[in-house]
């Protein structure tokens, strides 16, 4: 049996909001790690990823999502909460 699917047309929007939400993140998590004053190598230090990696993710790079959820547990906040627009 064949099943013909339907064409998503609300894929162009889909991918402006996940570059939304991304976008949000990253903004979040730096200012996460400036609210509570601390440097790139400080939060190193407290969540256990290596510097260039926070870099990496404070610049909007790819990201595994055991640091982004060791970000979480850094800053006691649930995951979804590092989506939502401040």
């Amino acid at each position: 049996m064949i099943i013909k699917m339907k064409k998503n047309t609300s894929t162009s929007k889909t991918k402006e909001e996940n570059a939304k939400e991304l976008k949000n993140m990253y903004e979040n998590l730096k200012f996460l790690r400036q609210s509570k004053g601390w440097s790139i190598n400080e939060l190193s230090e407290i969540s256990g990823i290596n510097t260039k990696i926070l870099i990496g993710i404070e610049e909007s790079n790819d990201f595994d999502i055991q640091h982004l959820i060791k970000l979480c547990r850094t800053y006691k906040i649930r995951l979804c909460e590092i989506f939502l627009h401040t």
